[in-house]
């Protein structure tokens, strides 16, 4: 679907059909056949082809078992020599369960048992926005320390316990919020809760794994800082920002991530990251009133020994009363040109409108790309996002463009944005777009 955005991708798709089905409209007609498809052949195509006799089976396991191999292919043969499944029942729409712990904790549960896993998150209000420019990039080293061992577990304890159930388990950090994620297999879900909740409560931010973490945040700002397009973004953040903390890279600087310490890192995350504060969520294959029971009992026995904090008001951001503007030289062929406007924050109506503008813009058949790229030539790579935050974010266009078209680039990139604005769009384009973002949450 996505080649027909472009006269290149349909010449690309008839060519491709002709030379390989001998058919420029191959697609159209394959299309038409598997539409007049019902139900009743697709089940007689599998009973003529999943039969026990056809099936090929490879198990990969953590361990060996010398049970494992006849046990599995008897329960296969098993299910496949038994009689015909029964029609699946009709999905009903499920509606999320939420909970106020004891101690004040929020609790979500969202089953679904279409799938044998479970995801959790557990997510408090922090990021970039309660960072300083002295503590700048504490919270990525807090989410990145997370799960690197509790005060009764190793690292290689954790990490090696979720493993075992096939599990996964990781800190994230952005300019919003902070938390942890574990992924894992649905009838682990109460042991792996437990790894869970002790990386949550206990964190032991051993010396040695803090250094560790520090040197690889450290390593990871020295890649990007050659890279122009971090650079160009940086430049803008800090340019449209004057006050508040989205002025601020999340990865922090080489000076304040340097200087981060210990009991630093421990003290912040007592203050703002305790159970009483957290949101928690869950969903697949739940044992609901299981995990209700077992998040009480972890999370509101945390709850005494929370520390009682007003969380950081950033500073309000001066209105903005004229374009801004700010350039930076480097010895690089490729320019980047960032053009960006006062955007709206995760709670408006606008955010959405603002979504499908940014796939309006820059699709490959979008407004940008025909103008600056076909149009013109003035861009060799281009983007545009609406970055939206609990304060206001930006609304930004980047372009990749040659040194000497930067101001022609900036002209262009404005004229067309201006033009979605007082032109607008054709419903088709704006229909077509906002199967974007459709795509990505399906």
């Amino acid at each position: 679907m996505h080649q027909q955005e472009t006269v290149q991708g349909q010449a690309r798709q008839l060519g491709y059909f002709a030379s390989v089905a001998g058919d420029p409209e191959f697609d159209r007609r394959y299309l038409e056949r598997v539409q007049r498809i019902d139900a009743a052949q697709v089940m007689a195509a599998a009973r003529r082809y999943l039969t026990a006799e056809r099936l090929s089976l490879v198990a990969l396991t953590s361990y060996a078992d010398p049970r494992l191999e006849p046990d599995l292919r008897q329960a296969v043969l098993a299910a496949l020599r038994g009689p015909p499944a029964a029609r699946a029942p009709v999905a009903r729409a499920v509606v999320p369960t939420r909970w106020r712990l004891p101690g004040g904790a929020r609790l979500v549960l969202l089953p679904d048992p279409s799938l044998p896993i479970v995801v959790m998150r557990a997510a408090w209000l922090g990021g970039l926005r309660y960072e300083t420019a002295a503590s700048n990039g504490i919270n990525n080293l807090l989410a990145a320390l997370a799960t690197r061992g509790t005060t009764s577990r190793g690292a290689d304890e954790v990490n090696g316990a979720i493993e075992r159930m096939a599990g996964s388990i990781a800190g994230f950090s952005g300019r919003n919020s902070f938390g942890l994620r574990l992924d894992v297999l649905a009838r682990y879900q109460h042991e792996a809760l437990d790894v869970l909740a002790d990386c949550i409560c206990s964190p032991a931010f051993r010396p040695s794994e803090v250094a560790g973490r520090r040197r690889e945040a450290l390593d990871e700002l020295e890649a990007l800082a050659d890279d122009p397009v971090t650079i160009a973004l940086d430049l803008f953040a800090a340019t449209a920002y004057r006050r508040h903390p989205y002025r601020l890279n999340p990865l922090g600087t080489p000076r304040s991530v340097a200087s981060l310490r210990r009991e630093q890192l421990a003290a912040y995350h007592r203050r703002y990251f305790t159970p009483d504060r957290m949101v928690f969520v869950a969903t697949g294959d739940l044992d609901v009133d299981g995990l209700r029971a077992r998040c009480a009992r972890l999370f509101g026995a945390a709850a005494g020994r929370r520390v009682v904090a007003r969380p950081p008001a950033p500073a309000p951001e001066p209105a903005v009363r004229a374009p801004r503007w700010a350039e930076l030289t480097l010895p690089k062929e490729q320019a980047q040109v960032v053009v960006g406007y006062p955007g709206t924050t995760l709670r408006h109506r606008d955010r959405h409108a603002l979504e499908l503008l940014a796939a309006l813009l820059a699709g490959q058949g979008g407004r940008l790309f025909l103008d600056l790229r076909d149009g013109q030539g003035l861009a060799y790579r281009l983007g545009a996002f609406s970055q939206e935050g609990i304060e206001p974010g930006q609304f930004v266009i980047h372009v990749a463009t040659a040194a000497d078209k930067v101001m022609r680039c900036s002209r262009a990139s404005r004229r067309t944005s201006r033009r979605c604005a007082t032109i607008g769009s054709p419903p088709t384009s704006c229909a077509a777009c906002s199967a974007t973002p459709s795509a990505r949450i399906k």
